[in-house]
């Protein structure tokens, strides 16, 4: 969904970047707390983006300016 691996989303987990709620099969991520984190500086900070991310970036960039 993000792009990036799930080592990676779960190191954003760990370090409280994003909410999440552990499931018998995994975490799961609110909607609203991932778009949040994807949006954020220290989102935006990250060297190498995914094309996911950067797809979400500029939908977002382009609603800003709406």
């Amino acid at each position: 969904m993000t792009g990036y691996c799930r080592t990676t989303v779960n190191n954003w987990i760990a370090f409280g970047y994003v909410a999440s709620a552990q499931l018998i099969d995994g975490p799961r991520i609110p909607k609203q707390s991932l778009i949040q984190f994807l949006a954020s500086d220290r989102a935006f900070d990250i060297r190498i983006k995914s094309e996911v991310h950067m797809d979400l970036l500029h939908i977002w960039e382009k609603a800003s300016n709406a």
